[in-house]
């Protein structure tokens, strides 16, 4: 009789284990068994959010308004409009009454903005030769133009319940570029270094000037300013 009932005992014993190993590769049942009863799967996991939607903080323009500007065709001012730049794709758009237009990006065809010029030049870049928009910030014998550019950074979404979502943004990427007489326009860092290079044996005169001014040399817009008075010598 006792062995009977050790078979018994045997048998329900391999048969409950049977069920839990073939439970054990299912995360529903496996959760309802822990969770007594419980087989709602978002005890461990949660819905994934969908932020395709999203809209990127700040703006892709150099002013998000549009300004009064002029467009010039060959030098000369074809027409009075207004303009915005888009600082991400590099691109100028015009409006008339309700339409927009997008600017062809010729050499020969570039606006004036807040007393400022924009227009398309050719310039090195890491040694690759590119086309883009630059505004020129000094003109001479030595000039230095900016490309006001905006880089768009992607959203960052949470990888668990504690973690906060970020959302795309637009952020500057300004670039410098130099362009000495006639030579190519090229790319530069503009640092302390840059600056004693750019003087040569002309740094300490420049730099007392500056100080007279109260011009930064390692501030882009304040050496602008610096080349301009180099220049004039």
């Amino acid at each position: 009789m006792k062995y009977y009932i050790f078979l018994f005992n045997a048998f329900i014993f391999l048969f409950s284990f049977g069920i839990k190993a073939q439970n054990s590769g299912n995360l529903v049942e496996t959760n309802r068994i822990n969770s007594m009863g419980n087989n709602r799967p978002n005890q461990i996991m949660t819905i994934k959010k969908d932020y395709s939607d999203v809209k990127a903080k700040g703006s892709p323009y150099l002013n998000e308004a549009y300004v009064k500007g002029t467009v010039y065709i060959n030098g000369n001012p074809n027409n009075e409009a207004f303009i915005r730049y888009n600082a991400h794709l590099d691109f100028i758009e015009v409006k008339e009454g309700n339409q927009v237009y997008q600017l062809f990006r010729r050499p020969n065809i570039w606006v004036e903005m807040n007393g400022k010029k924009l227009g398309i030049l050719e310039y090195l870049e890491n040694g690759e030769s590119k086309s883009g928009y630059l505004f020129p910030l000094a003109e001479g014998a030595m000039s230095f133009y900016k490309k006001p550019a905006r880089r768009l950074i992607d959203g960052k979404e949470p990888k668990s319940g504690y973690d906060q979502y970020i959302p795309p943004r637009y952020v500057d990427d300004h670039r410098y570029y130099l362009q000495m007489n006639d030579g190519p326009i090229t790319e530069v860092k503009v640092n302390n270094r840059f600056v004693k290079e750019l003087f040569g044996a002309d740094y300490k005169k420049v730099t007392e000037y500056a100080k007279t001014q109260d011009l930064d040399p390692k501030n882009p817009e304040e050496l602008a300013a610096l080349i301009d008075w180099y220049n004039s010598l």
